[in-house]
């Protein structure tokens, strides 16, 4: 291959080069648009989570907190609490 054909390839292959820079700029810039989209979205779904995980958290504290109060009402019904309408005073028994 003669000189004459290399050089017109030369400015040939520089064109090439900025062709593939400015795809390779593209490429660029839409990976990280899509990665920025993708953390956006990971950081509603984990807030999202976030809430639903309280909302878990707290439920076994709230049912906690119902069987003791039935578990005290039920104490105060068989020791003769005045809750159900049963003697206020045990010791007295049935006496008047």
């Amino acid at each position: 291959m003669g000189i004459r054909a290399l050089q017109s390839r030369v400015p040939m292959a520089g064109r090439k080069m900025e062709v593939l820079e400015g795809e390779i700029g593209q490429l660029k810039s839409d990976f990280v648009k899509k990665i920025s989209n993708f953390e956006n979205q990971f950081v509603s779904v984990h807030e999202k989570m976030d809430g639903k995980f309280a909302i878990v958290e707290e439920m076994p504290k709230k049912l906690l907190e119902v069987k003791l109060k039935m578990t005290t009402s039920e104490t105060k019904d068989v020791n003769g609490g005045q809750g159900s309408g049963g003697n206020p005073n045990p010791f007295r028994g049935g006496e008047n």
